[in-house]
């Protein structure tokens, strides 16, 4: 699992969470929001399965630009390491999906299977539940 030490800022219907160094938030729902509750907006970590990071190769609503670190072809797919910002995140792509490194992508993190982690306790974020 990639985790990331991450700011979190949000409304009652948006929540943008960035990495250090980047420009553009990934933006989820206001159920992010729930699951954070009370703690610190900068004392947060982002938990993502690399299947869980979704890579495009043309700009799309929703998506960060990203650049291709490392490919390793693993047979059937390739797991990519993805520069965002100053952070390195693992993606699991089609076999061949990119074949450069420092090839752009634009990457989009899948909400539903993002978890967050308070960084002081390590313990997984649910809000109230």
């Amino acid at each position: 699992m990639n985790v990331v030490d991450c700011t979190v800022e949000g409304t009652d219907s948006l929540t943008k969470v960035r990495f250090d160094g980047m420009q553009a938030p990934f933006l989820f729902g206001a159920e992010a929001q729930r699951r954070l509750g009370p703690v610190g907006r900068d004392s947060v970590a982002l938990g993502v399965r690399p299947e869980a990071v979704l890579v495009e190769h043309q700009e799309r609503p929703g998506y960060v630009p990203a650049d291709v670190h490392l490919i390793e072809p693993q047979g059937s797919y390739d797991i990519v390491d993805l520069r965002i910002g100053k952070a390195i995140v693992r993606a699991r792509t089609e076999s061949r999906f990119v074949d450069r490194i420092r090839e752009p992508v634009w990457v989009k993190l899948d909400e539903a299977r993002a978890h967050f982690f308070d960084k002081k306790s390590g313990l997984v974020l649910r809000g109230g539940l």
